[in-house]
């Protein structure tokens, strides 16, 4: 089966640390999305309505974050006291899915719109 063009992604995510840049595959080229000075940003995802999450440790530990596509409105989604590690998000953007590590282990949630 041949794949569209236009069914490609065409830009990708660069994570340093604290910001979060967009990398345009076609320019070859990376665009600041948002920082945060204070924290730690990890995972970004990009919902289908434009919406960012990630992961920051802005509260002092891991929670998930959202802020519009251009990186402003920046507000937590989560408020565990346990460490979230890894995020995904569903194609349509309705279901958040996540892990914690809790009692040397990892317990799943799933978040629906």
């Amino acid at each position: 089966m041949a794949v569209k063009l236009n069914q490609l992604e065409t830009s990708s995510w660069v994570v340093n640390g604290r910001t979060i840049y967009r990398y345009d595959l076609a320019r070859h080229a990376n665009s600041l999305v948002l920082a945060m000075p204070n924290a730690s940003v990890y995972y970004p995802m990009q919902a289908s309505d434009g919406s960012l999450f990630f992961i920051s440790d802005a509260n002092g530990i891991n929670n998930i974050y959202t802020a519009k596509a251009d990186g402003t409105g920046i507000r937590p989604v989560t408020n565990s006291v346990s460490k979230i590690d890894q995020i995904s998000i569903s194609a349509d953007g309705a279901k958040l899915a996540f892990s914690t590590m809790h009692k040397l282990g990892y317990d799943l949630y799933l978040l629906r719109n």
